[in-house]
């Protein structure tokens, strides 16, 4: 509840479930006890409180779209929205709560965040931005300035919940999952590639250590890193070094990170960039394979 008419010209709120004992548990009330409230709630709307409720629901969601006029009334429901209660407050002001069915998920209240301002942005308040909230409470006086003491009607209730905000979540959840499983692909790709991508001091010598060692030039300043650049600058540079073009074509296909993922046909890749490094150097590739040897000094 809200004093409207405090002595000191301020607002003063008193919530009737919050517990007298610092930090104590919140007390929750089901319909039949708070119809027993109603002689309270009844003389303190009366001494200039406004009176508010908010539902809380493991189950559904009570999505309020505030400050609306009669026309965004109208065209919500032609947009396919149903609201479980429609209530008015003061001229031409409504309230309607939509009743949707909530999941288990641990984001779920951010998702359900999501859609209350979008629906209130588009009907209703643009300043709400929470699920849970207080609305008023049909049958009792609106004691804001200006409202004249007009009464909160309930205008239409109905049962059910609505199907259109329950597709609308189901579509934000499935985006958020979308979003999530893309950034967490993203980054155990980036992870496999800076492994690949770091020259290991131990490894033992061969074509992919030999693509680290060359690759690491290309790479050491960090950024967003184009390794279809780096594969072309590393056979460039062991061919100018006297690879044999089999060599460097190992080096490239052991060697390039996550080259299966990031080229529909590795093999054609492979060959195609050789060939363009072998334009570019100039030189014919000698004959014999480096790896047979130790590694060079």
């Amino acid at each position: 509840m809200k004093d409207r008419v405090a002595r000191d010209g301020k607002d003063r709120s008193h919530n009737l479930g919050k517990s007298k004992v610092s930090n104590g548990p919140e007390t929750f009330y089901d319909a039949t006890q708070v119809e027993a409230q109603l002689p309270v709630l009844r003389r303190s709307n009366t001494q200039g409180f406004d009176v508010y409720i908010t539902p809380i629901d493991p189950t559904y969601h009570y999505i309020l779209i505030d400050d609306m006029t009669g026309e965004a009334v109208e065209k919500m429901k032609a947009d396919g929205y149903k609201p479980c209660l429609i209530q008015q407050s003061s001229e031409d002001n409504y309230q309607a709560v939509i009743k949707a069915r909530r999941e288990g998920r641990r984001d779920e209240q951010s998702i359900a965040n999501q859609l209350v301002v979008d629906l209130n942005r588009k009907y209703g308040d643009p300043k709400i931005s929470g699920v849970i909230r207080p609305f008023r409470m049909a049958g009792f006086s609106n004691k804001k300035p200006g409202r004249r003491d007009m009464f909160t009607v309930v205008k239409e209730a109905v049962t059910g919940l609505c199907e259109r905000t329950m597709e609308l979540l189901s579509s934000l959840r499935r985006k958020v999952d979308s979003d999530a499983a893309i950034k967490a692909a993203e980054a155990l790709k980036a992870e496999r590639i800076e492994k690949v991508a770091t020259p290991a001091k131990h490894a033992r010598y061969g074509p992919a250590r030999e693509y680290q060692q060359q690759a690491h030039w290309f790479t050491k300043n960090g950024g967003v890193i184009d390794w279809s650049s780096v594969d072309y600058g590393v056979a460039c540079e062991m061919l100018k070094r006297g690879f044999d073009r089999d060599d460097v074509e190992d080096a490239i296909r052991e060697g390039s990170p996550a080259l299966g993922e990031r080229k529909y046909d590795p093999e054609v890749y492979v060959k195609r960039t050789v060939d363009a490094a072998v334009k570019k150097v100039g030189v014919v590739p000698t004959k014999g394979r480096r790896f047979d040897f130790p590694e060079p000094k």
